[in-house]
């Protein structure tokens, strides 16, 4: 990346990649639970990435701890900078985890309240992971307009990917693809809001990338290049933290690199064999995990 060489530079755009994935998969992923109480049949909505949703999140697993291990100065001040609005998030991604899990063993009323914690979880994860990658770009109060206007923009570009899934997983995605036209004018005007006030060049690809015809591969690629851009124009300074000195030694760094081309083609493995089982009519694997899921349970 951009003022660094070596291991260093590696690890950055590793980072970079598996932030992006995170955000184009997992950002899709919130943009369905944000829709789950505007579409007439919720079960078919928690249904349509059932066997997805969950393993998005294990890319910000991986980039959480590849951060720590590659550069840990960045990490520190992302846990002092940010410390307020990460428990947030946190706390938001377990009450989403929870309801998912949760809503098809409740009775009406309570499956009811957990919808729409469902649905309030995954619009403040989404808006906090954008505040944190627009304090990223700009830095200042976490909080400043600026910054809120950055979270909300990439909330709503994870709204329209949502719609645009559910569009595609749902027979009837009539609904779906309402809310994808009435928030996809909104989005990219945000954007470009977020944008100008940023001082930041990614509006532009955001607001290319959501053609209409495109839907859900424009609003993916529009989430998903928002951290690529961000790390692109602040390298190598990344939260007041120069990379250059506060990377991880080599032996860190070439044994992590190690690990990482073992682990790394292996999770991305599982992911297509869990995109492309996954369809309408699930396949055999999928069919055989419910079942045994139903055993458990």
């Amino acid at each position: 990346m951009l003022g660094l060489e070596g291991l260093p530079a590696l690890w950055l755009a590793l980072l970079g990649v598996v932030w992006a994935l995170y955000f184009g998969l997992g950002g899709a992923d919130l943009g369905v639970s944000m829709l789950l109480r505007r579409m007439p049949d919720r079960a078919a909505v928690l249904r349509s990435n059932g066997a997805t949703w969950a393993t998005n999140d294990v890319w910000l697993v991986i980039a959480i701890a590849a951060t720590f291990g590659a550069f840990p100065g960045w990490y520190a001040a992302w846990m002092s900078g940010l410390y307020g609005v990460l428990v947030v998030i946190i706390l938001a991604l377990i009450v989403r985890h929870a309801g998912v899990e949760l809503i098809g063993h409740l009775e009406a009323r309570a499956a009811a309240l957990w919808s729409r914690a469902i649905v309030g979880a995954a619009w403040v994860n989404a808006v906090g992971w954008g505040i944190v990658w627009a304090w990223l770009l700009q830095g200042g109060d976490v909080l400043s307009v600026a910054n809120v206007l950055g979270g909300v923009a990439v909330a709503l570009v994870f709204r329209v990917a949502g719609a645009a899934y559910l569009e595609r997983r749902l027979e009837d995605g009539s609904a779906a693809a309402d809310v994808r036209r009435r928030t996809a004018p909104l989005a990219v005007a945000l954007a470009v809001v977020a944008g100008v006030a940023l001082g930041s060049p990614w509006t532009g690809l955001v607001v290319l990338a959501l053609v209409p015809r495109f839907a859900l591969w424009g609003a993916g690629l529009a989430a998903a290049v928002v951290p690529l851009i961000v790390l692109a124009t602040v390298s190598p300074n990344v939260a007041g933290v120069d990379l250059r000195v506060e990377a991880a030694g080599d032996y860190t760094l070439t044994l992590m690199t190690v690990i990482a081309g073992i682990v790394l083609p292996l999770v991305l493995l599982a992911h297509l064999l869990a995109y492309s089982r996954f369809k309408r009519e699930p396949g055999g694997l999928v069919q055989l995990t419910r079942r045994a899921m139903e055993q458990l349970r």
